[in-house]
């Protein structure tokens, strides 16, 4: 999977139809398939036009609708870097213990990658960004400023070879040698027990 220009991609998609969105996408990003619909690219479009950084380089080098192989989980955008990996979910809306409990979850996996980790979600209803500290478990509203600045302090972006940085058998936890992981809900399930999941949830 290759890392895009957000500015590029939102002008090159606002008439696509949903159809030829999918086809874009994995032209775009070398994916080979693209699950992302109109209204998450309607969401992407908002973040676009209301973060106004300063610098037009800072809407590079981001992996847009990633999903980890063989595991059932999305990242909306990441970028990542020498230094530092940005996530930033983006929501039509949604309330805080729902943003939480995502960005909790995505800062345990990414951290794996043994880099500095920050985890935001924008709410495109409201124009609010928030971000979540691990450190004491909280999520915080900020400005776009500070996101400005994280972005600024990264270093050496990649801009292909994502999936090489994750492996799957790290996150795929077993409810009988890793009980504390599996209660604190630090897992990852394949798309084989996501299916088996759905199923049971029915009954």
């Amino acid at each position: 999977m290759r890392a895009i220009n957000i500015v590029t991609h939102c002008a090159t998609c606002e008439d696509l139809d949903e159809r030829d969105l999918k086809r874009y996408n994995v032209c775009e990003s070398h994916k080979e398939k693209s699950n992302v619909r109109s209204s998450e690219e309607d969401d992407l479009r908002k973040f676009v036009l209301n973060s106004k950084f300063n610098n037009y380089t800072l809407y590079d080098h981001y992996f847009w609708n990633y999903t980890i192989p063989q595991i059932s989980k999305e990242f909306d955008l990441l970028r990542i870097g020498e230094n530092s990996v940005i996530n930033i979910e983006l929501k039509r809306e949604a309330n805080e213990d729902k943003i939480k409990k995502q960005l909790k979850q995505n800062n345990y996996y990414l951290k794996a990658l043994n880099k500095q980790v920050y985890t935001f979600c924008y709410i495109t209803c409201n124009n609010i960004l928030y971000e979540y500290h691990s450190e004491d478990d909280s999520l915080q509203i900020i400005k776009f400023d500070d996101l400005n600045i994280n972005l600024q302090n990264q270093e050496m972006l990649i801009d292909k070879g994502i999936d090489d940085m994750f492996e799957p058998s790290k996150f795929l936890v077993s409810p009988f040698n890793k009980m504390n992981e599996f209660l604190n809900d630090e897992y990852f399930l394949t798309d084989q027990q996501v299916n088996i999941k759905k199923i049971f949830y029915k009954y």
